[in-house]
């Protein structure tokens, strides 16, 4: 039976910080399942939220909104006209609620759909104990462990850089060792790479980096590691492909000087300032095909995804879970940003009760 009221993690104001409080549990409108959750990670487009020092987030969020949209859980009630998902199923969803019918949605990039809502910024999220989400955004899993579950949302958007282009015998650099950069590099190995660079400022995840894959882990701070790169290239005069997750404007345009002519660079890491450098000489002159990715294709992203995996209908041998260091009840939420902001950590779950915690790590029946 669903509760009236349910604890839920919201923006309580414009202003640094968020607030573990009751609300009133969402019921499933026509259209809708409601999710009881059972885990959600925290993305790193969570932490402007926290900090309340983005432009665009203070433009978007409003005080109350409840944040999170990494998520899986249990379906426990449906719309009346929901057909194909049923109460008991395990799932996780898409967290971009696209409107489908202008002229991106209907070409197949409903990713980039101009009319966008987002669970957890202008729609309510997922960290709470039950959240409504449109069935049409809903993906069935098959058993797999919780932590896991609540990690297929930023796994999409790492499948979605490393398949724009042929990884296989490539060297590739990967500047940013955060959860996303983490499983690119997985990505990268799974895919056949030749050898996979990562960098990072963090060694900590540099660490990670090495146990996900990585041939070469360099501290961009502490090493001359441009050098070393061009070291690790020989004869090939740069790297094949340049995959971006750091955000970092710096690493923007290193990665470009070391791109190889005819080279591959996707960018998904997000700046928070302009970036400037070269554009004739390192990216025209050196006739380098640039990428900029957001989020994931829906669903053709996820479909793939999920059979990477080893816990779908078709065998994978990418395993995830080291990537998940660190486990906090929802109320910990202050401890889990700290970790964050500090770097010392990979991907970082809440959950929402103590069992669920518990079994983090053990397959949830499909």
């Amino acid at each position: 039976m669903v509760p009236p009221n349910m604890k839920a993690l919201i923006k309580p104001s414009r202003a640094p910080g968020f607030e573990l409080t009751q609300v009133a549990t969402p019921r499933a409108r026509e259209h809708e399942v409601l999710i009881q959750v059972k885990a959600a990670s925290i993305c790193g487009s969570d932490l402007p939220i926290y900090h309340w020092d983005d432009p665009w987030v203070r433009h978007t969020v409003q005080p109350g909104q409840i944040v999170g949209h990494e998520f899986c859980g249990l379906v426990v009630e449906c719309g009346e006209h929901v057909q194909k998902v049923a109460v008991g199923d395990f799932v996780t969803a898409e967290g971009h609620l696209n409107c489908g019918g202008c002229s991106h949605c209907r070409r197949g990039e409903a990713h980039v759909c101009p009319n966008l809502r987002l669970v957890g910024f202008d729609h309510p999220g997922a960290f709470a104990e039950y959240v409504a989400i449109p069935a049409s955004n809903v993906i069935r899993l098959n058993s797999l462990p919780l932590v896991i579950g609540a990690i297929l949302d930023p796994f999409g958007n790492a499948v979605h850089a490393a398949t724009r282009v042929s990884l296989t015998n490539q060297v590739i650099l990967i500047t940013g060792c955060g959860p996303l950069g983490l499983m690119a590099i997985a990505l990268a190995k799974f895919s056949g790479a030749h050898r996979i660079i990562a960098t990072d400022v963090s060694d900590y995840r540099l660490e990670l980096a090495q146990q996900m894959g990585a041939d070469l882990a360099l501290n961009v701070r502490h090493t001359d590691w441009k050098t070393a790169v061009n070291q690790e290239c020989r004869l090939d005069h740069g790297v094949d492909v340049h995959i971006e997750m750091s955000g970092s404007s710096q690493a923007i345009v290193d990665g470009f000087e070391l791109i190889r002519p005819g080279g591959n660079a996707i960018l998904m890491g997000l700046p928070k300032q302009p970036v400037f450098f070269d554009f004739a000489n390192l990216l025209i002159a050196k006739g380098i095909t640039a990428r900029g990715l957001v989020g994931r294709r829906m669903y053709e992203t996820w479909n793939y995804a999920l059979r990477l995996l080893g816990w779908s209908d078709c065998p994978g041998t990418i395993d995830l879970r080291p990537i998940v260091t660190h486990r906090f009840m929802l109320q910990d939420y202050d401890k889990a940003m700290a970790l964050i902001d500090a770097g010392e950590c990979g991907k970082v779950v809440l959950f929402m009760d103590k069992e669920s915690l518990r079994r983090s790590y053990e397959e949830v029946p499909a």
